[in-house]
């Protein structure tokens, strides 16, 4: 959070601390974890308020992308490594696993343009009249080049390490008797369909 204000404003790391908890705390009870961007904006200054909300958006998209490709990866795994030939998992035969992979794939090809092309897609917005009032808030994103955006992503996957490193712990420590690399990709999918479900 700190490193994506930068462009906006000097944030220490016990004000980004204290900003990243209060969004936290205001996402656990809204869908998608919508509520998260208001609690991180009670700690930006003002005037920044509102376009601090494309640099978390854009913080959160980074995360989606480490998520659906890691996912992905893990539903490959599962695919060719986990299910026998013509078993099923939880009701879901190997056809509709591969149905999943090839639409998650897609969407994280398109996101990924996305996400690399987006000062490019902010200038042809500038060109869109009606888009004209929302400008100044999304403007901050142009100054995000492929190194930064590579970083962000860098970032977003050290987490999501972290995240998959405390279920292996929580597993070992509640005796789980699971292959770590197998145990590693099943919490991928997992991830990806606690990504995708609140979405729909």
């Amino acid at each position: 959070w700190r490193y994506l204000m930068k462009p906006l404003e000097y944030m220490s790391f016990g004000r980004a601390f204290k900003s990243v908890l209060s969004g936290v705390t205001l996402s656990i009870n809204t869908p998608n974890r919508i509520g998260e961007y208001g609690g991180r904006m009670l700690y930006v200054g003002e005037g920044h308020k509102l376009k601090s909300i494309s640099l978390s958006i854009l913080g959160s998209i980074s995360q989606l992308i480490i998520t659906l490709i890691l996912g992905s990866i893990g539903l490959y795994y599962l695919l060719y490594f986990l299910i026998p030939a013509e078993e099923t998992i939880m009701g879901l035969s190997r056809f509709w696993i591969r149905v999943m992979l090839i639409i998650t794939g897609f969407f994280t090809i398109g996101l990924l343009v996305f996400f690399f092309r987006m000062p490019w897609l902010i200038r042809l917005t500038e060109r869109i009249p009606v888009a004209q009032k929302t400008l100044p808030y999304i403007r901050a994103l142009t100054q995000f080049d492929i190194k930064l955006l590579l970083s962000l992503l860098l970032i977003s996957l050290f987490r999501y390490i972290i995240f998959i490193l405390q279920y292996l712990l929580l597993w070992k420590v509640t005796g789980v008797d699971i292959p770590m690399i197998s145990g590693a990709w099943l919490i991928a999918i997992l991830f990806l369909v606690m990504a995708i479900v609140p979405s729909f």
